[in-house]
């Protein structure tokens, strides 16, 4: 996680965030008579966040 922020009047924030999550490979399902039906999803879980936000100080 990064970020920062920087006053913009008194008491109030602006505020950017980064995210980032590998949570490696998954595999999921069945895959039993190996048909279009079965539902068997493999692959990597990754995840990228950018948040934008005010913080009030009150």
């Amino acid at each position: 996680m990064a970020g920062g922020s920087t006053p913009i009047s008194d008491g109030i924030e602006l505020e950017l965030m980064y995210k980032y999550a590998d949570l490696g490979d998954i595999e999921t399902g069945w895959d039993t008579f190996n048909t279009p039906a079965d539902e068997k999803w493999d692959g990597d879980l990754k995840s990228n966040q950018v948040s934008l936000g005010l913080v009030f100080k009150l």
